[in-house]
């Protein structure tokens, strides 16, 4: 506010202060008796900040430097990689998924353990979770929509298989040429049988009165050995009667490309090949020569898609922060046009002045509050915004006051006579200001708006407690993304034709035992049994395929294996067959879900299931509760902060009731505006909260004060504010205008990224818009009425304070003696400047 704010402040509105106010003071230059009183007088934080000031005023290009040289260090967002991890970057670290990707992770011998496989005694069966076995998944379609089991297109999807598998490399970050070969380990041939499939179609097309091959579906039989069919081939349609096979059409065919990850260097190099693999699907798609249509989905290529849709934002954001910046440079202009300051150091100001989103001005204990509880995304995040919102407050402070400084030094100047135009513009936002003030304190339009406030909590409430949580992957994946097509095909046709869980059991078992190998068998059974299982057809469990193994060796894709040399192999079960069956091409894959030791020294270990969405699963579980976790903690971090900065118990109450108001009511309404509670939204809702503390602060603070500051010919004077009404009149006149601002400001810059229609930014739009929108009303309208109430019920007690302090410290005031007006002064101002509404 400027020097010259009103020379009769308060004359145009109440006509008892036409005159300086009785209750005012004027302050005398400090004599050597206020350095013996500083130590009486409460500490607080507006005396921290005036030193604060005083010595950026003492040395303000130092401090101007200092921000310049801090700003320089933001020049490593250069080398910046953005990497994010959709699977499980936001699943709790507690939760169970996590422990048994732990668990999976150890089994598979992850960050250079190796797996031992000892042919004897004990054998135990683990299912591990966590760096996993990583999965890169490929669809492949016909183009012209038809039978994928047509023997041309069978042969083009075996093809390309076998250049995947052999031919397709990629520059890993070291250097280093890899492919698929390279960190298969067991898995090289999981999809195998496609391959035999397509063998065995064309020797029954040739031949179709072979006996020794059924094809038919879910499983073939190819000389007396199973072929399951079940884990590649999808939207399946079989007859009745057939000739050569009973599967009539097949919509996809889905070959899983899976690797044994065990070091951060193995998870670098299989990123680069699913990387590679991806650019070889899309470059054969769009070949019109090309008859399969192939898509490929992976960790990896999720990750990176994500990441460019990020990218993507900044143009809009940019965008957004110029027309932001148009904003603020017009509407402080605007200001300044009004009490007549507009010079060249104005528009110097705005272009220096600190053009951040809303939110920067926030305490940054909010985000800390959830750092390393939750999840390592929200914990990053909360970190980053810890971090990056403590920037924001050093450059306001370093960088922008010193501004202010240079630009001010023409204040000193004499100032013109206002003309007529701006006279009759002041008169006309005083009166706005002095009905909107009269309405607000009105006990009749209070108890009005309590009455909205309650229909908005019932609203609020409702949509809080309604809202789900989910996380659908085609909302989070960008509209014009080619990974939505492959992830549409997963979630509609492959998962729900075929998605498996696995069985871990980590108890040693002995297969020699007949009551061990039952009790094995009844478990499975068990989970077999359950109303949303296939069926044994669809189970793939290894001891019952080496239980055929053992009892016929005459398996035709491992004739150089190793066999037993006994005339007769043993009736019972043993493991003398199992090096055979480990090394064979059809149930080689099995070896990574078994482990042999020589030890029998092992606990004993409940059962679990993995699978290898269980992480978002996790996450489904726990967004409710972490968001209740989260906005209860935020609400206690702000009591803290209200106590330590308002120091005032009714306007502390109002304050914290305002946030929890304006979170409820984001939380809420974002339900009705068709959104989940999902990562994405939970973040936002982490930022809401933040924004909505500046709303209820500012006016928390300023409505608590007994008087207002004036500079009246070179003078700092107290003009006292005994009523309600005079209250939220300066309570208004300090923060409506650079609240709306502030609110308006935060809107514009956003906007523009709503132009992308994702599902992401258009998450940070509504919230923002939401907590701006709340943030006003109740910073603006319900906070200030429900205060002026508070206020009028503490009126007794309050005139009666004030009456004794007129008493003591109102003598008539002897300009003689310094040390008396001195006194006088700082025993007053301790008073004031301390008090609050009662």
């Amino acid at each position: 506010m400027s020097h010259k704010e009103d020379k009769a402040p308060l004359s145009s509105t109440m006509g008892e202060h036409k005159n300086i106010s009785p209750h005012s003071i004027l302050k005398k230059p400090k004599a050597k008796c206020d350095e013996s009183l500083v130590g009486r007088k409460p500490k607080s934080s507006k005396g921290f900040f005036r030193r604060w000031g005083t010595l950026i005023g003492q040395f303000p290009l130092a401090f101007l430097m200092s921000g310049l040289i801090l700003c320089s260090l933001s020049c490593g967002m250069v080398k910046l990689h953005l990497r994010d991890n959709v699977r499980d970057g936001y699943t709790p670290r507690t939760s169970r998924s996590r422990v048994e990707t732990d668990l999976y992770r150890e089994f598979l011998g992850s960050e250079g353990e190796c797996i031992v496989f000892a042919c004897h005694v004990h054998v135990f069966f683990i299912i591990h979770v966590s760096g996993d076995p990583a999965m890169t998944t490929v669809l492949m379609l016909a183009k012209d929509n038809g039978s994928m089991h047509r023997l041309d297109y069978l042969r083009e999807a075996v093809q390309t298989m076998v250049h995947i598998l052999e031919q397709l490399n990629a520059a890993a970050p070291d250097g280093s040429t890899v492919g698929y070969y390279d960190f298969c380990g067991h898995y090289c041939d999981s999809n195998v049988p496609v391959e035999y499939f397509f063998q065995a179609l064309e020797h029954k097309t040739l031949n179709p009165g072979s006996t020794t091959i059924q094809l038919t579906y879910p499983s073939a039989e190819l000389w007396g050995f199973k072929l399951p069919l079940e884990r590649n081939f999808y939207g399946v349609r079989t007859a009745d009667h057939y000739n050569i096979t009973n599967i009539e059409y097949v919509k996809l065919i889905s070959l899983s490309f899976m690797a044994e990850v065990k070091t951060a260097t193995d998870t670098e190099r299989l990123g680069a090949w699913e990387l590679a693999l991806f650019d070889f699907c899309s470059r054969y798609t769009s070949n019109s020569s090309n008859i399969l249509e192939i898509l490929a989905i992976g960790a990896e290529i999720v990750d990176t898609e994500m990441n460019k849709d990020a990218q993507r934002m900044t143009p809009y954001f940019v965008t957004g922060f110029l027309i932001m910046f148009c904003f603020v440079c017009i509407t402080v202009c605007a200001s300044s046009l009004y009490f007549d300051h507009l010079r060249w150091n104005t528009v110097w100001m705005t272009r220096f002045s600190p053009c951040t989103p809303g939110f920067v001005n926030q305490c940054d204990t909010l985000p800390l509050q959830d750092w390393g509880k939750s999840s390592k995304r929200i914990s990053i995040f909360c970190f980053g915004c810890a971090v990056a919102l403590g920037f924001a407050y050093i450059y306001n402070v370093i960088i922008f006051c010193p501004v202010l400084y240079f630009c001010s030094l023409e204040e000193t100047e004499k100032v013109q006579k206002e003309d007529y135009l701006r006279k009759k513009g002041k008169r006309f936002f005083r009166a706005i200001l002095h009905g909107y003030s009269r309405v607000i304190s009105d006990y009749r339009v209070a108890l009005g708006l309590f009455t909205v406030t309650l229909v908005y909590w019932y609203f609020g409430a409702m949509g809080t407690m309604s809202i789900t949580a989910k996380l659908d992957t085609g909302k989070i994946l960008p509209k014009d993304t080619p990974i939505r097509r492959p992830n549409r095909l997963m979630e509609d046709i492959v998962w729900r034709e075929y998605y498996p869980v696995t069985i871990i059991v980590n108890n040693p078992v002995d297969i020699r035992g007949a009551d061990e190998l039952t009790e094995i068998y009844s478990f499975v059974d068990e989970f077999e049994q359950l109303p949303t299982c296939r069926g044994p057809n669809f189970t793939l469990f290894w001891l019952r395929d080496y239980s055929d193994y053992a009892r016929d060796t005459r398996d035709f894709w491992a004739l150089a294996f190793l066999f037993n040399d006994e005339e007769h192999p043993e009736k019972d079960l043993d493991y003398n067959k199992l090096p055979g069956f480990l090394n064979s091409t059809l149930y080689k894959h099995h070896a990574s879900f078994l482990n042999l030791d020589y030890s029998q020294e092992y606990p004993r270990l409940n059962a679990s299931v993995w699978n290898v969405n269980s992480m978002y699963v996790d996450q489904m579980l726990s967004l409710k509760p972490l968001a209740w976790k989260t906005c209860l903690c935020t609400l206690f971090c702000m009591a803290i902060v209200c106590t330590i900065f308002v120091q005032n118990p009714i306007s502390i109450m109002m304050a914290v009731s305002a946030i929890a108001s304006i979170s409820l009511g984001v939380v809420g309404y974002l339900s009705f505006w068709h959104l989940d509670l999902d990562p994405v939204t939970l973040c936002a809702v982490l930022i809401s909260i933040g924004m909505a503390v500046d709303y209820v602060a500012h006016t928390s603070y300023h409505y608590q004060f007994s008087y207002r500051e004036i500079i009246q010919e070179g003078h700092e004077m107290h003009i006292g504010l005994t009523t309600p009404y005079d209250r939220i009149r300066n309570t208004l006149t300090k923060v409506a205008w650079p609240m709306s601002q502030a609110g308006t400001s935060t809107v514009i810059c956003i906007l523009p990224i709503a132009l992308l229609q994702n599902y992401i930014p258009l998450v940070f739009v509504k919230t923002f818009i939401l907590v701006v929108v709340w943030g006003l009303l109740h910073g603006l309208v319900l906070l200030p009425a429900f205060l002026s109430q508070e206020a009028q019920h503490g009126a007794v007690v309050y005139g009666a304070i004030h009456r004794a302090e007129d008493q003591v410290f109102n003598p008539p005031l002897d300009h003689g003696t310094s040390g008396g007006t001195c006194q006088l002064w700082k025993r007053r101002d301790a008073i004031t400047e301390e008090a609050s509404i009662f």
